[in-house]
């Protein structure tokens, strides 16, 4: 007899609501990275970029959110959500768990991919369209401010005007913001801190509990947790989700792992990624998961996440 104990347990008919960490890329893809979600991403956009009256986005179209590498030495990069507004803007969001020193570098490579991908051969620069790359991070990185969302263009160095508005990143750092979010209710009358609130709102049920308040009136916040709600409890949703928040953190154990071994951050990198694109390989010449994580050492609901990307 065989008795699988896990602190996951599966959503059953008479189970309580339980409802996914939306800080974990997949249940944030979920709700904010499909078709039924549009509205709710075109509301948190608004909420990031300040957004109002003419100048607010009304409507978003999502693109492929994978960039093969160009060459054997080159990248592939993967997004989180990749979408088009109305505004004739290309909006890259990303949500980051895991503390990472090169997290400049990579928003920079976000960007150039997704500016990169817009041109066509034959055609002039003029197609370029304005480029955004918005980081929800899980730790801090900006240790200039205690600011929890700062945002950053290209300017000139002596009178900051500037050069142009085709390069935009912001950064939203969930630490900061839980130190300084005071009363719940006043923060749910900021757009942005509602969205965060409500992200965070797995975590603390005193936050879910005045949302749901909120939803009452609220017909988009309403429908954020009607679509989180039944994304959570989709059997399938929910073992893939659970397989994903698993494989982060057996990531993240390696990365703590290989500092205390002094492994720089970005040859640790490397080598995780090295190993990642070893594995993708494996898989696209037929080899099974099984075999694949015993001769890789990555789980084997990682793989399974690998392979659902590249079908």
């Amino acid at each position: 007899i065989l008795i699988l104990v896990t602190e996951y347990p599966m959503i059953g008919a008479n189970e309580p609501k339980r409802y996914m960490n939306l800080m974990v890329d997949f249940a944030f893809k979920r709700l904010f990275g499909q078709p039924q979600g549009a509205d709710l991403l075109v509301a948190f956009l608004n909420a990031v970029l300040k957004r109002e009256g003419a100048d607010r986005i009304v409507q978003v179209e999502f693109h492929n959110t994978e960039f093969p590498s160009k060459d054997a030495h080159d990248k592939t990069v993967r997004l989180d959500v990749l979408a088009r507004t109305n505004t004739d803007e290309w909006i890259d969001v990303e949500v980051q768990v895991a503390p990472q020193k090169s997290l400049a570098k990579r928003s920079l490579l976000y960007w150039a991919r997704v500016y990169d991908g817009q041109t066509e051969r034959g055609k002039d620069y003029g197609i370029l369209r304005p480029t955004i790359v918005i980081q929800i991070l899980d730790f801090v990185f900006v240790h200039s401010t205690e600011r929890f969302h700062t945002s950053y263009h290209v300017t000139e160095d002596h009178d900051g005007f500037r050069l142009s508005n085709e390069l935009e990143l912001h950064l939203i750092e969930m630490p900061k913001f839980r130190r300084t979010v005071g009363d719940i209710r006043a923060a749910l009358h900021e757009p942005l801190q509602k969205w965060l609130l409500f992200l965070d709102a797995d975590q603390d049920p005193a936050i879910r509990e005045e949302l749901e308040v909120l939803a009452m009136s609220d017909p988009t916040m309403d429908k954020a947790f009607n679509l989180w709600e039944a994304v959570s409890k989709d059997p399938e949703n929910w073992a893939a989700y659970i397989n994903r928040d698993m494989a982060l953190r057996d990531l993240n154990q390696m990365k703590r792992e290989a500092r205390e071994e002094g492994l720089e951050e970005g040859k640790l990198e490397g080598k995780l990624e090295g190993k990642l694109e070893t594995a993708r390989a494996m898989l696209e010449d037929g080899l099974d998961v099984v075999r694949v994580s015993r001769l890789t050492g990555i789980a084997v609901e990682e793989l399974e996440r690998l392979k659902e990307e590249h079908h």
